[in-house]
């Protein structure tokens, strides 16, 4: 059995939870609420570690970093795009979406308010209700022609109004976690 002088102090064990390495009092910081293991790091390592994961938080108790200057500015939607490719990707579809719905659009319009409505009622009640092929196949142009005529930019309108929102909440979930860091601390700024 050990005496008590010969234990080693509980300050000894501590760790830098990103480099592993033991520190003493002087060089650790505690710089979020975990409860868990060790929660002490050296400042340069939290430096690091902020600057290479754009957060000023925690991953596992949420709480926001203490123990270093530091100021921080959301990431602006074009750094969003310059970064995520998947940004990118869903603008481009933002933008193609868009760009056909007005062709679609044009499309509906020009057969709900000119003179082409007539000729379409025309055409989808000038059903056959026969079951000889030829009647088929002139059922089957009549579908083909609402869905090309109605339904589908009916369809790309909608797709256009939800696919900008959609891109929007993506960049808005994105800056709530990434930022602009700045730090001011003098004494960690001359080693980096």
């Amino acid at each position: 059995m050990a005496k008590q002088q010969d234990r080693i102090p509980r300050h000894e064990y501590r760790h830098c939870r990103l480099c592993h390495k033991r520190g003493n009092d002087s060089e650790l910081i505690q710089p979020c609420d975990c409860m868990t293991g060790s929660n002490y790091v050296h400042a340069q390592c939290l430096v690091e570690h902020m600057l290479s994961t754009d957060r000023i938080h925690c991953e596992q108790c949420k709480s926001q970093y203490r123990g270093i200057k530091y100021r921080y500015t959301r990431k602006s939607l074009i750094e969003w795009l310059w970064k995520e490719p998947t940004a990118r990707n869903s603008l481009l579809s933002c933008i193609s979406l868009l760009c056909s719905s007005q062709v679609c659009l044009y499309s509906l319009w020009q057969t709900l308010f000119t003179d082409e409505l007539d000729e379409f009622l025309d055409d989808i009640t000038d059903i056959d209700l026969s079951l000889c092929i030829d009647a088929i196949k002139h059922n089957m142009s009549i579908v083909m022609l609402i869905q090309v005529k109605i339904v589908l930019p009916i369809v790309s309108i909608v797709c256009s109004i939800k696919q900008p929102m959609t891109v929007w909440n993506e960049y808005r979930k994105y800056s709530q976690n990434h930022y602009n860091i700045y730090i001011e601390d003098e004494a960690i700024t001359a080693i980096t």
